[in-house]
């Protein structure tokens, strides 16, 4: 049998092509570590700061939902009953009637006819009209919900 022998220099040739592609791929491989390491770093960073901030929204939302809460509770004292006589005797001197005096229309001569202004200038606008009644349209239905009479 023949054994083939490379010259020296063709088996140096060969051995360091084959350390110089192990050389590259190790290296890759160890840049890559890196990078995947430093990627993984950064986002740890960001999800914990995310979560941080959610915590933060969340102890503010339930600070808001508190002090509405409160603000709640004043409305619906201040809207007693109770609280608005009260304040009615004490602040303003109201006191209840004694004498009632009721009125039948049919005991009431017909009203005298006022004689119309002559307009000076153009009539109310006609939008406004409409938007002054849809408000108070919208104030009545609020009372209603609200049981006031």
């Amino acid at each position: 049998m023949a054994v083939i022998t490379y010259p020296r220099r063709r088996q140096a040739a060969a051995a360091g092509g084959l350390r110089l592609r192990t050389g590259w791929l190790l290296g890759f491989l160890m840049v890559s570590a890196v990078v995947l390491g430093l990627a993984s770093l950064t986002l740890t960073t960001l999800v914990t700061t995310r979560g941080y901030e959610v915590q933060r929204l969340r102890a503010e939302q339930n600070r808001w939902t508190e002090q509405v809460m409160r603000v709640d509770t004043e409305i619906s004292s201040l809207q007693s009953l109770e609280r608005v006589e009260r304040e009615a005797r004490s602040r303003l001197k109201l006191t209840e009637a004694r004498d009632r005096l009721f009125v039948s229309p049919t005991d009431l001569p017909p009203p005298a006819r006022q004689p119309t202004p002559a307009v000076k200038g153009p009539g109310p606008d006609p939008v406004q009209l409409l938007l002054d009644q849809l408000v108070w349209i919208r104030l009545q239905v609020a009372d209603l919900a609200a049981g006031l009479p």
